[in-house]
């Protein structure tokens, strides 16, 4: 199954207004669905078939990446977590025909808890836009937990927003990333609402909720964890899929 962008639809259906943040995501997230494609290409390449397969998606929001992964790759086990109950809710929702899923409410925090870290649970760990929420100690804590949780020979990755190295380089990523949105809105035939979303990189980067590390660190952080063979595999502007492997 090709991954399509619903903003390149030019169709009726592609026409109709997204009006709330989430549905605005495949706007303001840079080549989400470029990302999740790559995810499937890894998954081939790692696994001869990827089925039995227990997969984890940690902060998981309304499901949509597990959506795509499970519409691919439907013979394997699924646990969505998220410390949003509302989030929760939304991806039962969306994945209700989608048999072999579970869903908790949970935190990274409580995830990150070594009397709640089972360990050994997954094969593959998948997180997007979401630990940029935690700070650097909790990020560390967590990557601790998820390497723990992962079988020998698991792989964890995660899509996420990472803090630009210099105050030059922040500059030059969010022009990419403002170029990408107005071209998307252009593509879409809403010639009219370019510029609408240009503030979203300043107010993302001022926001107290969003801590975001620098890719370095984020590698760094992994590497500490104990992942081993840790790269960083697609980066445009300020996302970036990067992670590593329980050897």
């Amino acid at each position: 199954m090709e991954i399509q962008n619903p903003w390149l639809n030019t169709g009726q259906k592609g026409k109709k207004v997204r009006s709330t943040h989430l549905e605005q995501q495949d706007l303001i997230i840079v080549e989400r669905y470029t990302v999740l494609r790559l995810v499937k290409e890894m998954l081939r390449v790692k696994y001869d078939k990827v089925e039995n397969l227990k997969i984890l998606d940690l902060g998981c929001g309304d499901g949509i990446c597990t959506e795509y992964l499970a519409k691919e790759f439907p013979n394997n086990d699924f646990l969505l977590i998220d410390g949003s109950k509302e989030m929760i809710d939304k991806a039962k929702t969306r994945l209700v025909s989608i048999a072999r899923c579970q869903f908790q409410v949970q935190s990274f925090e409580e995830y990150s808890e070594p009397q709640l870290t089972s360990e050994e649970s997954y094969d593959f760990i998948f997180s997007s836009t979401a630990i940029h929420h935690i700070d650097k100690q909790q990020k560390l804590n967590l990557n601790k937990a998820i390497y723990q949780n992962l079988k020998k020979g698991g792989c964890f990755l995660n899509f996420d927003v990472v803090k630009p190295a210099s105050p030059f380089a922040e500059e030059i990523q969010d022009q990419l990333w403002i170029n990408w949105m107005n071209r998307m809105i252009i593509n879409y035939g809403q010639d009219l609402n370019v510029g609408d979303h240009d503030h979203i990189p300043k107010r993302h980067s001022e926001h107290p909720i969003n801590q975001p590390c620098t890719l370095l660190d984020n590698l760094s952080s992994l590497e500490e964890a104990g992942f081993q063979d840790v790269d960083c595999f697609y980066k445009y502007s300020v996302f970036a899929l990067f992670g590593g492997f329980k050897n």
